[in-house]
């Protein structure tokens, strides 16, 4: 997301890829974003480290390549950051969906226990009363 904004809005690629790099907050796409410039420096296409490297899957680096031959390279970026986006939502919603039941009865469970603390020491004395 972060790449396809800078190249829209006029960021040099060098420079575009050092900041992508560097606001991963990830050591691992940092490494894979300093190769990437530095193959560009040396006249390379992106595509190429990006393929070596195995971090981000392969019909992504492929869609890249297909971006920076057309010279949309921004515009693929946008449009595969918005269907990962979509993604992860859909992602989370899933999570989500699974963990509402399980707090459900892990509630119930709880009320069910407090409910029966309440509850058996009355039916105790009513019956020490009779």
């Amino acid at each position: 997301q972060t790449m396809g904004q800078l190249i829209n809005a006029g960021v040099p690629m060098l420079d575009t890829l050092l900041i992508t790099g560097q606001i991963s907050g990830n050591k691992l796409f940092e490494g894979m974003w300093s190769r990437v410039h530095s193959s560009v420096r040396q006249g390379k296409k992106i595509a190429l480290p990006l393929l070596k490297d195995k971090l981000l899957p392969k019909s992504v680096v492929q869609m890249i390549a297909a971006g920076e031959e057309s010279g949309k390279l921004g515009e693929v970026l946008d449009q595969i950051s918005a269907y990962y986006g979509k993604q992860l939502k859909d992602a989370i919603k899933a999570v989500t969906g699974l963990i509402e039941p399980i707090m459900i009865l892990v509630m119930g469970t709880i009320v069910g226990f407090i409910a029966m603390a309440i509850i058996l020491p009355i039916f105790k004395m009513s019956q020490i009363v009779r």
